[in-house]
């Protein structure tokens, strides 16, 4: 509990940054699941369930974005939603750096679609280096829709070799969320901050 509450701590610190140019808060709607020795999305028997979440998104311009925020896989049988330590174990909170393929931004009327990819840090269950790829769509100068795939795999510690008298680090199994995003962007009207002057130089 202590290294989750640090992370979305430390992740969220920067929502506080001065001057704000856009910044988006937004929800995650979909499917957690757990798939064993391949990247490949087949799901392990019995472990695909609903999913929720929810993030912030600092827009330093059209193409970069810091993005930080919490998805947890949603328990479907009595046992997983009476043990205490489960919904802890279902937890992903994370901190990623997002690049858009493409320019998006409110005042551009041309780019409307673009795909992305993250990467960054994040607790699901250990310490992993998450990777996030996906699509964005603004659907108003406010509203952007998008799909995304959340990959996530990590190391755990397993007990001393008593041979060598090490602990052994092995790859935990590949987890995933899958879903939708619906998110809100508020925008400041200063034309002459750093993040309308960014989106000028894309423009040229």
């Amino acid at each position: 509990m202590k290294q989750i509450v640090l992370v979305i701590g430390l992740l969220l610190g920067f929502a506080g940054l001065k001057a704000q140019q856009s910044s988006d808060y937004g929800i995650f709607l979909g499917i957690s699941q757990e798939h064993r020795h391949t990247i490949l999305p087949v799901p392990k028997i019995g472990s695909v369930k609903p999913a929720v979440g929810a993030f912030y998104r600092f827009n330093f311009n059209p193409r970069y974005a810091l993005r930080a925020g919490v998805n947890y896989g949603i328990g479907t049988t009595p046992e997983e939603l009476i043990l205490a330590h489960t919904p802890l174990q279902k937890v992903d909170a994370y901190g990623l750096f997002e690049f858009n393929y493409l320019p998006l931004s409110p005042r551009r009327d041309r780019i409307k679609l673009s795909t992305f990819i993250a990467t960054g840090i994040a607790y699901y269950k250990s310490f992993v280096i998450p990777f996030n790829t996906g699509i964005k769509y603004n659907v108003t100068d406010e509203l952007t829709l998008g799909v995304e795939w959340d990959l996530r795999r990590g190391f755990r510690t397993d007990p001393t070799d008593p041979e060598s008298g090490y602990r052994l680090f092995r790859l935990t199994e590949w987890n995933t969320f899958f879903g939708i995003t619906i998110s809100y962007k508020v925008i400041r009207t200063c034309r002459t901050c750093p993040f309308y002057e960014t989106d000028r130089k894309f423009k040229r």
